[in-house]
């Protein structure tokens, strides 16, 4: 049973093709202690550890290849179930860099997410068409929170689309821009 445990953490150690360093400069933040637990949290959740099951970053400003790179690692990890992105400046061009690579993942883990909050970012109907493969594919997704993004009657729809047949049990949609549905 020992080394059972020691293989699966050296698993952890050599699963990803980029550096825990490289990773510490991407994921970089102004704020040094912020940083060390960002550096903290993508480790954790890029080596599949299994105490990966909540993670979550509020005002972050991630670049496009940070989004790029979260997206592969959620894709891979077995462990989450609760995803936060709140307030992180997540647009429609950084949705759909994170949830393509999500959706590309051969062996995409993502599937037994439970709850994703994605409230107060700033992305709109484009951001929902990109989440579009993600919720037809979390069977598993119990609570979605998109409050707080114009995501107006366009992005709506898109999300209709995308939950169709699924297993939400809960959606937030305040301050959407929906006045008229």
């Amino acid at each position: 049973q020992r080394k059972a445990i020691m293989a699966r953490k050296k698993q952890w150690r050599d699963s990803s093709e980029f550096s825990d360093d490289e990773d510490f400069e991407i994921f970089r933040s102004e704020n040094e202690s912020r940083r060390r637990l960002n550096a903290y949290k993508i480790k954790r959740l890029k080596h599949n550890h299994p105490e990966s099951k909540h993670v979550s970053f509020g005002r972050e400003y991630f670049s496009t290849k940070a989004w790029r790179r979260l997206g592969s690692y959620f894709a891979h990890n077995d462990h989450v179930e609760c995803m936060s992105l709140r307030g992180c400046n997540l647009n429609d061009d950084n949705m759909s860099v994170f949830f393509e690579e999500v959706a590309a993942a051969r062996n995409n883990r993502s599937q037994k997410t439970k709850v994703l909050t994605l409230y107060g970012n700033s992305f709109g109907s484009g951001g929902m068409r990109s989440l579009v493969p993600f919720l037809k594919k979390s069977f598993c997704l119990a609570s979605l929170n998109v409050s707080g993004n114009n995501i107006g009657t366009e992005g709506f729809w898109w999300l209709l689309n995308g939950l169709d047949g699924g297993s939400l049990e809960k959606l937030n949609l305040r301050h959407c821009g929906l006045a008229n549905i």
